[in-house]
C-alpha cells in the first residue's frame, strides 16, 4: 500500500511540473506581452514592470524564480485587487465557497438522487409516485449553517 501511494504521489509531483513546464513556454512562445497594445508606456515605466515581474531576466532565470516562488506559495499579486496578494484573496473567500459546496453537495442528493419508488403503487398499478429524499440526507442537510 504504501509502494502504490509513493508512486502515485511521485506520478502526481511529475505531471504538475510537466504541465507547469509545458505552459510556461507556451505562455511566453505566444505573440504579444505587457507591453502590446495601443498605448505604449513611457520607457520608465515599461523597465519598472519588466524588472518587477523578472521579465528582463533569461528564460531560465524566469522559469526557475517562478517554479521556487510557486512551491513557496507565493501567487503574487492581485491584478484587480492591488493592494492585495492572491493568497489574501483566497484567504477571504474560501470560507464562502465552501458553504456553498456543502449546499451544493446536499442538493444534490435531495433532488438529483435517484427517488426511491413505493412498492405499493407499482403493486397497485397506479402512476409511480416519488417518495422523496432518505430521511438520513435530511438531517445532514439540516445540520449544516
Amino acid at each position: 500500500m504504501i509502494a502504490f501511494l509513493v508512486r502515485r504521489v511521485t506520478w502526481l509531483v511529475a505531471t504538475l511540473l510537466v504541465v507547469y513546464t509545458v505552459t510556461f513556454f507556451l505562455m511566453r512562445a505566444v505573440p504579444g506581452g505587457p507591453f502590446s497594445s495601443e498605448r505604449q508606456p513611457p520607457p520608465e515605466i515599461r523597465e519598472a514592470i519588466a524588472r518587477r515581474y523578472k521579465l528582463d531576466l533569461p528564460l531560465s532565470q524566469q522559469y526557475v524564480t517562478e517554479l521556487t516562488r510557486l512551491l513557496r506559495g507565493d501567487l503574487g499579486m492581485s491584478f484587480r485587487l492591488a493592494d492585495y496578494s492572491v493568497g489574501e484573496v483566497i484567504a477571504e473567500g474560501w470560507q464562502a465557497s465552501a458553504s456553498l459546496a456543502r449546499w451544493r453537495w446536499c442538493s444534490r442528493f435531495w433532488w438529483g438522487e435517484p427517488r426511491v419508488w413505493s412498492r405499493r403503487h407499482v403493486q397497485a398499478g397506479s402512476s409511480m409516485v416519488p417518495c422523496g429524499p432518505s430521511p438520513w440526507w435530511v438531517s445532514r442537510c439540516r445540520a449544516l449553517p
